[in-house]
């Protein structure tokens, strides 16, 4: 099973869960600062080639901004284009989406949800890491 990298932040909020939503999952402290600069997410926007898909384009732009954003699904982009989603927005849009989705967790399906958009994140802050976004 996918362990759920969080934050302190949202390891808070993953307790405050019911027992039956929390049981079974493995909570690892997710402790890298390597988040993309305004700089970086900006020229990763640039060059991406989804920008003819109107939705996936205005979801990027929701996320990469860490705009407030009530009710987020992933449903309507092409499964072609979520690799490139997830690099474009970075571990800040990730962490963007994680939070709707940690407001409302629900259903075991959720969590699942949840555990593979933390690994995501931490893989794309891995990435950061060995490219020194980080000083």
């Amino acid at each position: 099973m996918t362990p759920l990298h969080l934050t302190l932040a949202e390891q808070s909020l993953f307790k405050k869960l019911p027992a039956s939503l929390q049981e079974g999952w493995e909570v690892k402290e997710e402790t890298s600062q390597a988040y993309e600069t305004d700089e970086q997410l900006q020229m990763r926007f640039q060059m991406a080639s989804f920008k003819k898909d109107a939705a996936v384009q205005n979801l990027a732009t929701k996320l990469q901004a860490g705009k407030q954003i009530e009710k987020l699904s992933l449903d309507a982009v092409p499964a072609h284009f979520l690799q490139e989603l997830y690099f474009t927005i970075g571990a800040r849009g990730v962490t963007t989406f994680m939070a709707v989705l940690l407001q409302n967790l629900g259903t075991d399906e959720d969590v699942q949800a949840l555990a593979g958009l933390s690994q995501i994140r931490h893989e794309i802050l891995q990435t950061n890491e060995s490219v020194s976004y980080v000083s």
